[in-house]
């Protein structure tokens, strides 16, 4: 849950010049313009050193200017061919400008240099999950994780790749393992709140929601109001209004999250204010995300979709998941339980369609399978 606009950086080596030295200091500072120009000086000194072109380029790539940071990848492999980090950087800029099919060809070019480079495995299974390819985004990510557990987005977004499959179990061992190496992790105790979450397990949730929130940098507005719209939606699910109002507004005071809109108009509704529901309602635009991140949100507002089907509030649990699957429109999971909504309120027609759609994602089904024989029998 929660993604981030940057990804895992670039590997940047070290040179012993004196000025690529105090570059890597400011790289490691995050003073990417000192950094920038102090290895533009290494470079002076030392033109035919590959490394300080590769960590020029990092730094530029960190900033998010892809073309400089491209420029100086390639004038890495000019003064060696086989550099794999300069190969999996190139893979880097294409997968964060949209280039999936050739950022996959440069992170497989960097692995047939050196077979064992994480973020090489770590970039294949970011730009699969891009891709919406969940099984190659998990394989490939489990590798990055199993050569290098401490890279800082990975277990990120194979947590994610399992919430998309309805994988909790691994989301939860994944979790766990990641905060034997980082205890801190303000992400990771966020994916086991969320994943609680989705399993009704709603004490948990509040426990590890509250420790994520504890432990967000405060210049994290983003991931702290993400944090708090789930400890509302936790608190929602608890029937603690009051909480989950405070809550949803904490994080939007933060940042106008789509999911604290909807978890915020979803409280109004309960509480019988429908005109301060129907105004927050409409803040919850997903009409700009972005088509990578589609998925991850059709989660965020099946979340919300969950609250009011608790609540037998079938007509409001329908309109959410029918955003849900306008933004993940391959996912039987909404099918499936849209068409057990329709099960409930005794339209069997819709029902069965929903179903059926469910089945047609989902072959293998089981539990669809039965139903659908049941009522059509």
């Amino acid at each position: 849950w929660f993604l981030w606009n940057k990804y895992s950086k670039p590997k940047v080596f070290v040179s012993l010049t004196e000025p690529a030295a105090y570059a890597q200091k400011y790289f490691e500072a995050e003073d990417f313009v000192s950094a920038i120009e102090n290895y533009k000086k290494a470079i002076e000194l030392d033109p035919n050193n590959s490394n300080n072109y590769n960590a020029l380029g990092s730094s530029y790539f960190t900033i998010e200017k892809y073309d400089d940071a491209l420029a100086n990848y390639q004038k890495t492999l000019q003064v060696d061919p086989n550099n794999f980090a300069a190969l999996a950087s190139i893979g880097s800029v294409d997968r964060n400008k949209g280039n999936y099919e050739q950022a996959l060809h440069y992170y497989n070019l960097s692995l047939s240099v050196n077979p064992n480079y994480a973020y090489a495995y770590d970039g294949l299974g970011t730009t699969y999950y891009f891709m919406h390819d969940n099984d190659n985004a998990i394989k490939f990510l489990s590798k990055a994780y199993e050569i290098d557990p401490r890279l800082r987005y990975t277990a990120s977004f194979l947590a994610d790749a399992y919430l998309l499959k309805e994988d909790y179990n691994s989301v939860l061992k994944l979790a766990n393992d990641k905060l034997r190496y980082d205890p801190n992790s303000y992400d990771m105790h966020s994916y086991l709140g969320f994943t609680y979450l989705m399993k009704n397990e709603v004490e948990p949730a509040i426990f590890f929601y509250k420790k994520a929130i504890n432990l967000t940098p405060q210049t994290n507005l983003r991931r702290i109001s993400y944090n708090n719209a789930g400890l509302g939606l936790a608190y929602l699910r608890h029937k603690e209004y009051d909480k989950a109002k405070s809550h949803f507004e904490m994080a939007l005071s933060y940042r106008g999250v789509p999911v604290a809109y909807g978890g915020l108009a979803a409280t109004y509704y309960l509480l019988g204010n429908t005109g301060k529901s129907n105004e927050n309602f409409v803040k919850m635009d997903i009409e700009g995300t972005l088509e990578r991140d589609k998925p991850i949100r059709s989660l965020d507002i099946r979340a919300v979709a969950l609250i009011y089907w608790d609540h037998k509030a079938y007509e409001k649990a329908i309109q959410h998941y029918s955003i849900s699957i306008k933004l993940d429109p391959n996912n039987y999971v909404l099918y499936q339980e849209l068409g057990k909504i329709y099960l409930e309120i005794g339209d069997k027609e819709k029902a069965i369609e929903n179903l059926k759609k469910s089945l047609g994602l989902n072959k293998d089904n089981a539990e669809v399978q039965k139903t659908l024989s049941e009522i059509t029998t």
